[in-house]
């Protein structure tokens, strides 16, 4: 699609795209920036040209994804290119229904029966075929004027004025860290002035206009911001802020109360509110999800475990009676390159899709990011999970090894934990290889409860990098001590491994590349919109790395490059370097 000119090629693939997304939406939704890119490229590309505005009319998901995509995509780049991106946003926008197109008052979601607190939505999940009854009205006479509030505005209203104030929410989110940021100087006041900004979020709320993205359609309604649980995030003269809220599931194609109505009149009927977490783009995901190890050890070094806070906010809510309750925790985020990271965790997916195909057992930790701007953006928070860091500032000595010994005492448990480690070791060795992921210190690799490793903060990567950081990967002494030495038998399978992740990548290194190219921009139009493709050599790097013409020592390759990465003197040192620099732990 990206480079034919047949006009009947390209009506053909539209058609194909709209039937894809009547049946998979997560799926069209996936490509979303490339879409937009193709057709920023084509100006007479009618067909996606009206694909696009009309599942902007149908679902203000879509529109919002968009609306901010375009944003964040015509912050940098040649003045053509930035011109382009603004007139295509004008367009979008103009495509919303107008505010008079339907008015039309909706109920609450019911409380669960009998008023009790009902079961996490991990729980839920589990238990799709049971059902509650919410009475006639669904609703419980004693219940809190206050609770109503929200969905009475939110489910009467639709068009224009609606969806552009559901976007100043979000900015308003990243105006407060701006804010904070102003204080830079003054850390003293953080905590107050995070306070007292937070407060002004209640207006949106109040309004029904306070939604979060989530994952595929499925939206979030925020009913309230628990603001004794929120906290900033002081770094490099920035101020971030960690955000935690009280929502209710709420499906994202809905723009038109007609929709949200029989959305409602299925939860007072008694059935279950979709799962958000269902329609994540990467399958299988459930292990993270439901991680629910309470061991008091694990509890004193991660803090408060994420199911037993959902629980326990959850029996303290008022709104924690109605069905599609859910606790939802964010980094709201600025001054850094948002929309790469997004693009980087779209890399991810597209990685993590090829391992389950292949069946390998290695396993990347995917969480929604959503940019802003360039520069500004949403980070879904991590459950269950710190980084190395502040693991290490925890620890006696500060060595991995004892830490799993002792936080995992049982012989099962440890074994489980190590593997997982081991996997998800793996998993990220191949990406931070093929992707030259840098900037890999301890403070952006962090660890959950089961043991899996994780990266965050994508800064530096394919054409963007450091270029003192020449290891194919981080693999640390104490990374290989964690997994019993280089003679162990969990080394040998961190091997075995990594060489089954590398042959399945390589069988399907086409989905990676065509990915990649996609969100180039052409030179016509004179630089890139993401820092890491900024150089025309990124294709052709990138296509080196999968070592396509050495069919018969792919197996020595890695092992290669695993022995290159192992310990390296520059890992060492830049590890150093960021201890002296930022107190990062090494």
């Amino acid at each position: 699609m990206f480079h034919s000119t047949d006009g009947y090629l390209r009506d053909g693939l539209c058609k194909q795209l709209n039937a894809l997304y009547q049946c998979f939406p997560s799926e069209v939704e996936f490509y979303l920036c490339q879409l937009l890119n193709i057709l920023l490229h084509n100006k007479n590309f009618k067909v996606l040209a009206d694909f696009i505005f009309d599942k902007c009319r149908e679902s203000q998901h879509f529109a919002t994804q968009t609306c901010f995509l375009l944003s964040a995509m015509g912050d940098h780049g040649s003045t053509r290119w930035i011109n382009k991106c603004k007139k295509l946003l004008v367009k979008v926008e103009a495509s919303i229904p107008a505010d008079d197109r339907v008015k039309e008052k909706l109920e609450l979601p019911p409380p669960e029966e009998n008023g009790t607190v009902p079961p996490t939505p991990e729980k839920e999940k589990k238990d799709k075929k049971e059902s509650t009854e919410g009475g006639e009205s669904g609703i419980e006479p004693e219940m809190s004027p206050k609770i109503r509030k929200p969905f009475a505005r939110a489910t009467r209203r639709a068009g224009k004025d609606y969806f552009f104030q559901n976007l100043n929410f979000l900015k308003e989110l990243v105006a407060i860290s701006q804010k904070l940021t102003q204080k830079f100087s003054q850390p003293e006041l953080y905590v107050s002035e995070l306070q007292k900004n937070l407060e002004g979020l209640n207006k949106f709320i109040e309004d029904g206009v306070a939604f979060m993205p989530s994952y595929s359609t499925a939206r979030h309604l925020v009913l309230k911001v628990n603001s004794e649980l929120c906290y900033p995030i002081p770094t490099f003269g920035r101020v971030l802020y960690y955000l935690m809220m009280e929502v209710v599931a709420i499906p994202g194609s809905l723009v038109q109360p007609q929709g949200v109505k029989e959305y409602m009149s299925t939860l007072m009927e008694g059935n279950q509110v979709p799962d958000e977490k269902e329609n994540s783009t990467v399958d299988g995901n459930d292990e993270y999800e439901n991680s629910e190890n309470t061991d008091p050890g694990l509890v004193s070094a991660f803090g408060e475990n994420w199911i037993q806070r959902c629980k326990r906010l959850r029996a303290q809510s008022e709104f924690g009676k109605l069905l599609g309750w859910d606790s939802c925790a964010y980094i709201i985020k600025q001054g850094d390159f948002v929309l790469q990271e997004q693009f980087v965790m779209q890399m991810f997916v597209q990685f993590q899709r090829i391992f389950d195909k292949e069946r390998v057992p290695i396993r990347l930790r995917i969480y929604r990011i959503m940019a802003l701007s360039s520069d500004s953006g949403i980070i879904e928070v991590v459950p269950n999970a710190l980084s190395v860091d502040k693991l290490k500032q925890q620890m006696e000595g500060g060595n991995l090894r004892n830490f799993f010994k002792q936080q995992w005492p049982d012989k099962a448990d440890y074994n489980k934990a190590t593997t997982n480690f081991v996997q998800s070791l793996a998993a990220y060795s191949l990406v931070c290889y093929f992707l030259q992921i840098k900037d890999r210190h301890n403070g952006n690799i962090m660890m959950d409860t089961d043991g899996n490793l994780l990266h965050i903060d994508f800064g530096y990567l394919l054409t963007r990098t450091i270029e003192f950081e020449k290891a194919p990967f981080k693999l640390t002494e104490e990374f290989i001590d964690v997994i019993g030495g280089e003679k162990s038998k969990l080394f040998q399978r961190y091997e075995e491994l990594c060489v089954q992740g590398f042959f399945a990548i390589r069988k399907h290194y086409r989905k990676i590349l065509t990915l990649v190219e996609m969100t180039m921009t052409q030179p016509i139009m004179g630089g890139q919109f993401l820092p890491c493709l900024n150089k025309g050599s990124v294709l052709k790097n990138l296509r080196k790395r999968f070592h396509l013409e050495d069919n018969t020592r792919i197996e020595a390759l890695v092992k290669d490059l695993i022995k290159e990465s192992r310990d390296n003197w520059r890992t060492n040192i830049y590890d150093a370097y960021q201890n002296i620099l930022q107190g990062i732990r090494c």
